[in-house]
């Protein structure tokens, strides 16, 4: 007891919590490592949920050069087989995923096809993916940086009138930029580790649980190094 603080001592501390929004406070180790660095930015994320179908031909359309900045030529020669046949140039099939840079001025982060939470084999969801790329109506998630409008989601999307819209607006992610550095896993070599290092890369409670098997397979190692006949 010192302080009002209960002192304990262990072999192995893990560390699962954000050093950045931390006010944990490290004393005779992992100085480098634990640094204080400036908090990071979330990233909005509005996330839309909705039934229905892509409009393959507005995404063809939206990929070609601004009609404003070309002569008729121009426009003609940027537009190529699309213009000469508009039909003919439309894809196969609806893509399972439509994706943007970080410099990209659309209005969305990107628009993914999902899969029922009741798939139960590599089967099912192969015809919920064939029926999709068909144009047959399937659900659909849309990440954007604010809440899109009803008028927005209809350029891109054919829907049943009536058909339910779900809408969560957060703030998900940290906002990454490049270049950054990053925290190790190993805070202390004497045993001191960090679950949360793989969040300065990736955000999600998949990478979550990759930052924890990465930890157990780091103190795994760390225990056979350090195992002798009669123990630590």
């Amino acid at each position: 007891e010192t302080e009002g603080l209960f002192v304990e001592a262990f072999h192995i501390v893990v560390v699962a919590h954000p050093l950045e929004q931390s006010s944990l406070r490290f004393e005779g180790c992992c100085s480098e490592a634990t640094k204080v660095s400036r908090q990071p930015a979330f990233r909005r994320c509005a996330t839309h949920f909705l039934r229905g179908t892509l409009k393959l031909r507005h995404f063809v359309e939206a990929a070609l050069p601004s009609a404003s900045c070309r002569s008729p030529a121009e426009s003609r020669r940027a537009g190529g087989a699309y213009e000469e046949d508009p039909q003919a140039s439309m894809p196969l099939f609806a893509p399972a995923q439509i994706l943007t840079t970080a410099d990209s001025t659309a209005p969305f982060y990107s628009i993914g096809l999902q899969l029922p939470i009741d798939t139960s084999s590599p089967e099912e969801a192969d015809k919920v993916v064939a029926s999709a790329e068909k144009g047959e109506p399937q659900v659909y998630k849309i990440f954007a940086p604010q809440p899109l409008t009803e008028a927005e989601l209809d350029k891109w999307f054919t829907r049943r009138k009536g058909s339910p819209l779900h809408i969560i607006d957060w703030y998900a992610y940290p906002q990454y930029s490049v270049p950054q550095s990053f925290r190790p896993f190993v805070l202390d070599p004497e045993g001191v580790y960090y679950v949360n290092a793989i969040e300065q890369v990736a955000s999600a409670m998949e990478m979550s649980l990759i930052g924890a098997r990465n930890v157990t397979n780091l103190i795994a190692e760390w225990v056979c190094q350090r195992r002798g006949p009669r123990g630590f």
